[in-house]
């Protein structure tokens, strides 16, 4: 989508009345399944962010993640949201006018001190009960699913992924209870702020879940293999400091591996190894 519909554009302060904006520019992101426009005007920046249809997809619902946002917002860890769809499938948010964190900077000592302590901060934050819990397995066969209508030659190999995180997240059950906000998907371009001395903002809550806080944890790791090595730095960065939850942590790996690899083909159209 490549123009701001008028009736949209109107719920953006400064165009309320409808006003013409400063300045609107399309932003990077969105993966064909959201758009994202910087939005300037006479009250200010802010940031218009849509969701295509479908607007819910495995994993990622458009209420969920409007409450994840606004939880966190609330805490100063995400962007102010100044207006949303009541679903969540649009919302307006404040403009953070600063640069997105690059790899060595989350890979540095002090990127994932300061990180660490973000997310401690996040996963100590309380979740109202209509934030459910996150259904992994769920998740998973939506997935599934989707392989075997789009790429049904991947259905098998699909279906022996979904068949180990069942058993894998059984295991996990009888290991923790514990269930927080997540962001779900902490990736470099979604850390912002000047560098990694100073707490970063959080954007793009689409993949944000309830589970155990190790799964914030597992995604890094994930997204960045050279933090298997600092493993221990970023356990202890974050408050979690027990045995078990290096036990945890390293099933959650295993965990949100396979599961990226079902997200990578259903929702990319490719497979990963």
């Amino acid at each position: 989508m490549n123009a701001i519909a008028p009736e949209l554009l109107r719920r953006v302060p400064g165009c309320d009345g409808g006003e013409a904006p400063h300045c609107v520019r399309a932003l990077t992101g969105g993966r064909g399944v959201n758009s994202v426009w910087l939005v300037q005007t006479a009250a200010g920046d802010f940031v218009l962010r849509l969701r295509h249809e479908p607007v819910d997809r495995p994993g990622s619902f458009s209420r969920f993640e409007l409450a994840s946002h606004r939880l966190a917002a609330a805490a100063g860890l995400a962007p102010r949201v100044v207006d949303a769809a009541p679903d969540g499938h649009w919302l307006v948010m404040d403009y953070v006018d600063a640069p997105a964190w690059s790899g060595e900077q989350l890979l540095s000592d002090a990127g994932i001190d300061v990180l660490g302590a973000t997310l401690g901060r996040l996963h100590a934050l309380e979740c109202p009960a209509t934030l459910p819990r996150m259904d992994i397995c769920g998740i998973a066969h939506g997935y599934l699913a989707r392989i075997a209508k789009h790429g049904p030659e991947h259905a098998d190999r699909a279906a022996i992924e979904c068949a180990a995180i069942e058993r894998e997240s059984r295991d996990l059950e009888g290991l923790s209870r514990r269930s927080v906000l997540n962001h779900g998907d902490l990736m470099a371009a979604n850390l912002l702020g000047p560098g990694p001395d100073a707490p970063p903002v959080l954007v793009d809550w689409e993949y944000a879940q309830r589970a155990d806080p190790t799964w914030d944890l597992a995604c890094l790791i994930a997204y960045y293999p050279a933090l298997e090595q600092r493993r221990g730095r970023l356990l202890g960065a974050a408050g979690l400091t027990e045995a078990q939850d290096r036990q945890i942590l390293s099933l959650q790996l295993r965990l949100f591996s396979r599961f990226n690899r079902l997200w990578q083909h259903a929702e990319a159209g490719n497979w990963i190894s």
